[in-house]
């Protein structure tokens, strides 16, 4: 017969019975925590119109400048001074020597009054030929004679005004005049030299108003409309933003960059620009009114897709999105949030994407690890 003791049937009783007891305590434990409420921080939507941009490089240039170079050789008698000066329109900038040029219009006057006079005088003649042929006293070869010496005498006048025509143009190709308003550059001649044809003797640009040169990807080039507004920067004023706009769009993509060439125009008259000047360009496509953003940090990704939790009623609702530009550390969303929703900012990341989760709202200390 085997007797055992209190004490060994106590110890038993525990051995078989603690295990049970601290599993049951366990599971009920954890559920606890399944069914607390997840701290995360919650936001209203942003609503602000969100420009779409396409970011570029260019040169800037002038919209109007011109080489001067003479049209007719001969030695330098003035010159418009100092070099960068601002001209206006029809000042004179540079006058060659003029007195050949002047003799030739004063020969080819003369010309032009000594053909005037034979023309009156064969004129005359042929009046008279034609009155003594009425009386029948003059023949008719003396009339077609008469009639000859009046058309020589008209052909040689137009022939000595065509020539003082030229004479006069020469003479004015001597004087350089300012086709537009604009700025010098440095004279390449001075005052008693003598230039050729042709030859380059200054630069004339208006850089009143500007011009960018530059390209957008060929899968841009589709928005792209005259009068788009056009930020631009350069490097000597990091500071400032000048505005312009779209003014040109080659109609043709560049077959070698897969490119569409633009022109942008600026006002320049406080002459901060200049040009030749690197620039970056930003192209507004399109300007999206009340758009819907949230911070970046307020989406999660799942594979192809993504997720923004809305907060309602103390839970956290998952809603596919689809997003749009990004505008600094916002991201908008094109569909699936609705302006006043408001949504899980910080805390998402353990939260469940197929069911709503319990969550209760706390500040952004609250929600980091």
């Amino acid at each position: 017969m085997v007797y055992f003791s209190h004490r060994l049937a106590f110890a038993l009783f525990l051995s078989v019975c603690l295990p049970t007891i601290t599993a049951c305590e366990l599971g009920g434990k954890a559920a606890t925590e399944e069914s607390r409420p997840r701290p995360v921080e919650t936001m209203s939507v942003i609503t602000q119109d969100v420009e779409v941009t396409v970011d570029a490089v260019g040169s800037l240039m002038a919209r109007q400048f011109i080489d001067l170079r003479a049209q007719e050789p001969g030695i330098v008698r003035t010159l418009r001074d100092p070099n960068g000066a601002e001209v206006s329109r029809g000042d004179l900038l540079l006058q060659l020597d003029t007195r050949q040029a002047a003799a030739q219009v004063k020969l080819a006057g003369a010309n032009v009054a000594e053909a005037r006079a034979s023309l009156r005088k064969n004129r005359l003649a042929h009046e008279r030929i034609g009155a003594l042929q009425g009386e029948g006293v003059a023949s008719e070869q003396s009339g077609d004679d008469a009639l000859a010496g009046l058309e020589q005498a008209q052909a040689a006048l137009e022939v000595a005004q065509a020539r003082l025509v030229v004479a006069e143009a020469e003479l004015a190709e001597t004087a350089i005049r300012a086709p537009f308003t604009g700025h010098l550059g440095r004279w390449e001649v001075d005052e008693g030299a003598y230039v050729q044809t042709g030859e380059i003797l200054n630069r004339l640009t208006d850089d009143r108003t500007l011009e960018v040169r530059f390209a957008v990807p060929e899968r841009t080039a589709a928005a792209l409309a005259v009068g788009q507004a056009i930020r631009l920067t350069v490097s000597s004023h990091p500071e400032r933003e000048f505005q312009g706009r779209l003014a040109f769009i080659e109609p043709e993509i560049d077959t070698q960059t897969r490119s569409a060439q633009a022109i942008g125009t600026f006002d320049n008259r406080d002459r901060l620009l200049r040009s030749g000047q690197f620039a970056r360009v930003e192209l507004v496509l399109e300007t999206r009114r009340a758009g819907t953003l949230v911070p970046v940090t307020a989406v999660r990704k799942a594979g192809e897709k993504n997720y923004v939790f809305v907060f309602d009623d103390n839970r956290a609702i998952p809603r596919e999105v689809l997003t749009g530009v990004r505008l600094g550390e916002l991201l908008e969303i094109r569909q699936g949030l609705d302006a006043g929703d408001a949504i899980v900012q910080n805390g998402h990341t353990t939260l469940d994407l197929a069911e709503p989760t319990l969550v209760r709202t706390v500040t952004v200390e609250d929600t980091r690890p």
